[in-house]
């Protein structure tokens, strides 16, 4: 398994912290990933809509 790749992966996609990492299994990790790849995959519509975002600043404020 190539550790220190995933871990570049995990620290630099993800934003994920170091402990984040040591207490993930790699089906964690695999979860993570798809969802990165679904959120960015060409043509999709992907991220919050301006009104979703307003929906939630008018829900909890600021």
């Amino acid at each position: 398994m190539p550790w220190q790749r995933l871990k570049q992966v995990a620290f630099s996609v993800l934003g994920w912290k170091p402990t984040d990492f040591s207490q993930a299994t790699l089906r964690d990790y695999m979860a993570a990933i798809d969802g990165f790849n679904d959120l960015h995959a060409s043509g999709s519509e992907g991220g919050m809509t301006q009104d979703r975002f307003q929906e939630l600043k008018a829900q909890y404020g600021r």
